[in-house]
């Protein structure tokens, strides 16, 4: 061979080597045809990663292993690359790039060709075996977790006929509308509380490092616990931003027959004497709560005040018929400097004054003649405490 010769092969290895284009990265013939869509990395972005010379063709799998769990799916090395030496490829699309994994090592870039087509994700019916989508394969799993699921729950029912476990506690540790797993209601740097239930006779204490608790099965992060007809229950909020939250419900009306929710230290106890059935009238608005914080906005009388000593989080706690709510400063935020609640003919408010400036105030007004009927105002660490 000729030394030109030579150096015109060598040039054409060279660009062979560059960064391929989607036509030119074809399997070769009689390898295993791809089954699935395939993702196409460049040898520049990827290269770091596999090292150089890896073919840049890979095809993505619903598969699961150690190494990919989670919302992570394994890349099949499908071609040029000898497999079982290496650890498994973990891929991931984060919607405008795809997210590889290797060793635990992340890396991030843009792919040239995700996908061969699109696919439309909708209410069709998904068969895992050909999807061939990232959000295909991230909905499948989903599904497949919530009927495994599903049956658990089931089941959980079905051993425990309403007849033997005639309601159901629900137990939530919130902040906002979002609900935390219980160990952040009940840890709170040294200070850990309890959950204590006796139902019949099954008797069981739960800390945050073990959540065991008879007849009961863990739900969105909070417990779900069947009772039987008689039972008494007991537990402590440790936290001073999160609300401690028990829900009890009557299985065969679905009723909700006892709420209640605690702040930082404060208890909830309950019992099956605690259940009432909705009473109408109690529901019927009769009355009005004004509630002002001085001129500023509500939440300052219920808010921890930086830089003062002893000072913490205050709650605002009101029952009217079947409603039920307990108010931390943070839900008050946009309740602005006045808060107006209708009352049933029933109801009591519990609230205490964390700031030591403003006065809580909190009238009962007449809800059709507007006159007020009672007024109660508290300085700081003072309780209002007002019950019709």
């Amino acid at each position: 061979m000729s030394f030109k010769s030579l150096l015109i092969f060598i040039a054409s290895l060279l660009i062979l080597g560059s960064a391929p284009s989607y036509a030119d990265s074809s399997p070769e013939q009689g390898s295993k045809p791809f089954q699935r869509q395939s993702v196409l990395l460049s040898y520049d972005q990827y290269g770091n990663i596999a090292g150089n010379g890896v073919n840049p063709f890979y095809q993505i799998t619903d598969g699961q292993s150690s190494d990919c769990d989670g919302d992570w799916f394994i890349v099949e090395r499908t071609w040029r690359e000898t497999k079982g030496l290496l650890p498994d490829l973990c891929w991931k699309d984060s919607g405008t790039q795809i997210e590889i994994k290797e060793a635990g090592i992340i890396n991030t870039f843009k792919p040239r060709k995700v996908f061969d087509k699109p696919s439309e994700i909708g209410d069709r019916p998904l068969n895992l075996e050909t999807a061939s989508n990232y959000a295909d394969l991230k909905r499948g799993r989903q599904i497949q977790k919530q009927r495994a699921a599903d049956s658990l729950d089931a089941q959980f029912y079905a051993e425990r006929p309403i007849k033997g476990f005639p309601y159901l506690a629900k137990i939530s540790c919130t902040i906002g509308s979002n609900q935390l797993p219980m160990m952040a209601c009940m840890q709170k740097g040294n200070i850990t509380t309890n959950i204590e239930v006796r139902s019949g006779q099954d008797y069981s204490m739960a800390q945050f490092t073990n959540l065991n608790i008879e007849n009961s099965m863990s739900s969105n992060g909070g417990l779900t616990i069947l009772l039987r007809p008689t039972f008494q229950m007991k537990m402590q909020n440790a936290s001073n931003e999160m609300t401690m939250n028990l829900e009890i419900l009557d299985r065969q009306t679905n009723e909700v027959v006892y709420k209640k929710s605690a702040g930082q230290f404060d208890y909830i106890s309950a019992s099956n004497n605690s259940v009432s059935r909705s009473n109408p009238q109690a529901n019927s608005a009769q009355y009005e709560a004004e509630i002002s914080c001085g001129y500023q906005p509500i939440f300052t009388c219920f808010m921890k005040q930086g830089g003062v000593y002893g000072s913490f989080n205050t709650t605002l706690e009101i029952r009217s018929g079947s409603f039920y709510k307990l108010y931390q400063y943070q839900d008050l935020i946009n309740s602005g400097a006045l808060m107006n609640v209708p009352l049933g003919g029933s109801f009591i408010i519990n609230a205490q004054n964390s700031n030591n400036t403003f006065l809580l105030n909190i009238k009962i007004k007449d809800k059709t003649t507007k006159k007020v009927i009672f007024e109660k105002s508290a300085g700081q660490f003072d309780f209002i405490r007002i019950r019709n």
